[in-house]
């Protein structure tokens, strides 16, 4: 059981509704901060599980109020061990609880909105790694060494704009998903570009094994890149950071651009295409299985109004995602299952 602290700043004179409140709330503890310049400062100990919904009582009540603020900490520890004040159950739960959206331990929307937002901001550093990443991943693939393939992979600057869109839809966020797809695609872009240079530059052997691996595709990587896509907006909504190392290597989004560039840069038509198709297949995969998980962890819009609008939109999106996965599954399957 992870723990937070929700740190609430209101105008003075709160204190008799605060109380109102939180009574009604499954808060562990709550204290009074260091009074601030007019402004009061409450804090409230809870688990990761209950933070959203408590976030989200306390901004229906004081959202309005002049100044408000409420922060999320991480608190590492608490002595005495916490006791949360849920009825205990009248029984062992059955095996559908944990595919109710109550029965999952993920962190507040707020939380995963921040860490995946700033991930897909289309800055300075964001290019870097983008042109840091292309770099490392062009060598590997030249070298024909997985080590240094796998560096451009951890470095992974264009998965989080990926999951950011697939965000942005299930919490009706257009902003974010807007921001997220123009930063994904002036990564793609810039990431083919280099690529395309070494391409021209340099001389290219499409027959060197790290190389050939992504331009030939089956259905298997398509089945990788849905369950490590899924396994990477779960670490997202669990806050499990160690997972998503070995997701960024699983969905590799950078070797198979960059291959796509090497091989456009030498004139190697047919194996670009092949690594398109498997740049192109990962691409959907995670943008459809991220979609799924998120859903499946019950995320949602704050707001009530925005629920309807947000449902028809994952609708949407799943039906073009799915349609776009059999597309590219029917394509591996004719294309190469003639080749092989």
């Amino acid at each position: 059981m992870g723990l937070r602290i929700i740190e609430l700043l209101l105008p003075e004179g709160c204190e008799d509704k605060i109380t109102n409140i939180t009574e009604t709330l499954p808060i562990i503890d709550n204290w009074q901060g260091p009074p601030q310049t007019k402004r009061q400062c409450f804090r409230f100990l809870v688990t990761t599980e209950q933070t959203e919904a408590i976030c989200d009582a306390i901004h229906k009540h004081f959202a309005g109020f002049e100044r408000f603020r409420m922060i999320i900490l991480r608190a590492d520890a608490s002595l005495p061990l916490a006791e949360t004040h849920q009825p205990k159950s009248p029984g062992p739960k059955s095996f559908w609880h944990y595919f109710k959206p109550e029965g999952k331990e993920r962190v507040s929307r707020e939380e995963i909105y921040h860490d995946i937002a700033k991930g897909c901001q289309l800055n300075w550093m964001f290019i870097a790694n983008v042109v840091l990443s292309a770099l490392v991943a062009a060598i590997g693939l030249m070298r024909n060494d997985v080590a240094i393939i796998i560096g451009a992979m951890v470095i992974a600057p264009l998965l989080k704009p990926n999951v950011a869109i697939a965000l942005g839809v299930i919490l009706h966020e257009g902003g974010l998903a807007l921001r997220a797809l123009l930063t994904n695609l002036t990564g793609m872009i810039i990431g083919l570009a280099m690529a395309i240079f070494i391409g021209l530059t340099m001389e290219i052997d499409p027959a060197i094994p790290e190389i050939s691996a992504r331009t030939h595709v089956a259905l298997a990587n398509v089945l990788l890149a849905l369950a490590a896509g899924m396994a990477g907006a779960l670490s997202f909504t669990s806050g499990a950071a160690s997972t998503l190392i070995g997701v960024m290597v699983a969905v590799a989004l950078m070797p198979p651009l960059v291959t796509i560039g090497l091989m456009i840069g030498s004139a190697h038509w047919l194996e670009a295409m092949g690594a398109a198709v498997l740049f192109l297949a990962n691409i959907i995969a995670v943008n459809l299985s991220a979609l799924l998980a998120f859903k499946w962890q019950g995320l949602h819009p704050r707001h009530w109004w925005h629920h309807e609008a947000a449902w028809k939109n994952l609708k949407a999106s799943v039906v073009f995602w799915m349609m776009m996965l059999f597309t590219i599954c029917a394509l591996i399957g004719l294309w190469f299952g003639k080749m092989n």
